[in-house]
């Protein structure tokens, strides 16, 4: 299956298919479970539907009369289009992405009227209104990596249903003589439909604007924006073109550096887990966002308050987000401390709710909704103390750490955190994940990971820039070493292999993989290198790789000689 789509309200499901090298399209039209499906090489001249992230999409309209799915145009390529001018594959398809309807009505096919130079994707449809949201690139010569870049410009469009063949509008990013254009990701509707946040990182190029660059110079990624738009205000421009801009609102910004929360734990960008986010980020009301990013070697779970920009980690390392439904969050355990395909989902309620704020007076106390009890109590279990996460797996006997604070920060004691503790509106930190999937049977392992920001692992023309790394070991479920028959040929019980990760503008999470567990299941321990110019641990660092290659054997060198 490629992907299955639902509209509540009509009871119709659709379904993609794929056998061999044809795709079957199957729709539930009523609540009686009658269906028909469709092959579609029998009913449109396409070519294959989408399978990659970045264009895959199946979804009814708004009104349930539509089915809108992304496969490739049936005529031949624009020239250029492709690097390899469009007689091979690229990005999983060999050919332009065009998005397609299914009208549950009429029984018919069509293709959306936009032009061929742009090639739509990260496709959301708007909750209330056959509106549909998208970003799109030009298209023109580019790396075959392109789409999960930050580094090349492309625009934000909504296409109107209702004003067909003419809908396609161009909402930012158009305008290829402005000084600085724009990359934009993945735009969500809030449940309501009233706003709408997305991603997007500024371009400026030293060239005059008239060149408007293919590839902009820099790092291939840096920390992205998280940026708001009220709905009202798309509204305005797509009836009389008035800009944007004016009601755009940017509520988390890019970083160089890391920032400190109040919470006292360490925010260092936005750096996305995935080249497109969920289909579904928001909760019930609409107020928070919730995102997995990477934030040095692990990938992190946060929540994003709207109205003040207030962004909270969850303590757990490894949480990818899978689903957001009201108030219910579904993720993936990824670490190495969890079994392979662990699913989890916890409610993330208001009960916990101050219903009264805390003032500066010493004296003044806030009461809490569910009971007597001081809900931060828990965080003497989550929070960080002294670099250490202490949330343990007992049935496993696993610990994880968590990396230190770069030096210029303080590492505040756990007395601090309690007694300081006011989670105000995001509770997130306090959120317990249940595992709700069998998981696969096989081992998990034992890690650590640590910032290296000594004075020795810094280089002078980076001050301040950091490097992470992170190793692994095996464990039997006893908590001790595994030792490999391979390992004997080593002479040695663990022989230790450093992995350098690919890049340049990457970095390898401290999570679960197929050459990982390999290579940890046949007795290795793993030294993952996360040089200077790795992402998650600010842009300062990500600069920091430009012009000095030399640093990755160097990051390499001095891990290994302390090993």
């Amino acid at each position: 299956m490629i992907d299955f789509a639902h509209h509540a309200a009509t009871f119709r499901t659709a379904m993609l298919m794929m056998e061999g090298e044809e795709a079957y399209l199957t729709v539930n039209t009523s609540a009686a479970a009658t269906s028909c499906t469709l092959r579609l090489s029998s009913h449109t001249d396409h070519g294959a539907v989408a399978t990659n992230d970045v264009f895959k999409f199946l979804a009814f309209s708004p009104d349930g009369r539509f089915v809108a799915y992304t496969a490739e145009r049936g005529e031949d390529d624009p020239e250029g289009v492709f690097p390899d001018g469009g007689t091979g594959s690229f990005n999983g398809m060999s050919r332009p992405p065009a998005v397609y309807l299914y009208d549950v009505e009429e029984l018919e096919f069509h293709m959306l009227n936009i032009s061929d130079h742009l090639l739509p994707g990260h496709l959301q449809w708007h909750t209330e209104e056959n509106v549909l949201l998208g970003v799109a690139w030009e298209a023109r010569e580019l790396p075959t990596d392109a789409y999960s870049r930050t580094d090349i410009p492309n625009v934000l469009f909504a296409y109107v249903l209702e004003e067909e063949p003419n809908g396609f509008r161009i909402l930012m990013g158009g305008d290829a003589g402005e000084e600085c254009r724009r990359h934009f990701a993945s735009p969500r509707v809030s449940p309501g439909g009233d706003s709408i946040v997305f991603l997007e990182r500024n371009l400026c190029s030293s060239a005059s604007s008239a060149a408007s660059p293919t590839i902009y110079p820099g790092p291939n990624y840096l920390s992205a924006k998280l940026s708001l738009v009220e709905w009202e205000g798309v509204k305005g421009h797509l009836e009389n073109g008035t800009s944007l801009d004016q009601s755009r609102r940017v509520v988390v910004n890019s970083l160089s550096r890391a920032r400190q929360m109040e919470d006292h734990t360490h925010f260092y960008g936005l750096y996305p887990h995935s080249d497109v986010l969920p289909k579904r980020v928001f909760s019930q009301d609409g107020g928070v966002v919730y995102l997995t990013v990477r934030q040095l070697s692990d990938a992190r779970l946060l929540a994003i308050d709207l109205a003040t920009g207030e962004v909270v980690l969850h303590p757990e390392p490894g949480l990818l987000l899978l689903d957001v439904h009201q108030d219910v969050v579904l993720v993936g355990k990824t670490s190495m401390s969890h079994h392979v395909s662990e699913v989890a989902v916890a409610r993330v309620h208001r009960d916990f709710l101050p219903t009264t704020t805390t003032t500066k007076q010493p004296d003044t106390t806030t009461t809490w909704k569910s009971s007597t009890e001081d809900p931060c109590e828990t965080l003497q279990q989550e929070m960080e103390i002294d670099g250490r996460n202490t949330t343990a797996d007992p049935e496993n006997s696993t610990e994880t750490t968590t990396p230190p604070p770069p030096s210029n920060f303080t590492t505040v004691s756990n007395e601090n955190n309690h007694t300081k503790c006011n989670p105000g509106r995001l509770v997130l930190p306090r959120v317990n994940f249940v595992t709700i999937s069998l998981p696969c049977a096989g081992p998990v392992y034992r890690s650590q990971v640590a910032n290296f920001d000594l004075p020795s692992f810094r280089d002078p023309r980076f001050d301040g820039t950091f490097f992470t790394a992170w190793r692994a070991w095996p464990k039997d479920p006893a908590g001790s070493s595994i030792v490999s028959p391979l390992a004997s040929s080593f002479n040695s019980s663990s022989p230790l292999l450093v992995y350098l990760k690919d890049g340049p503008h990457t970095s390898e999470l401290r999570s679960r993989s197929l050459l990982f567990d390999f290579l940890l299941s046949v007795g290795f321990e793993l030294l993952v290198v996360n040089h200077r110019g790795s992402t998650g641990a600010g842009d300062d660092v990500l600069h920091a790789i430009i012009g000095n290659v030399a640093e990755v054997r160097k990051c390499a060198r001095k891990l290994v000689d302390g090993c």
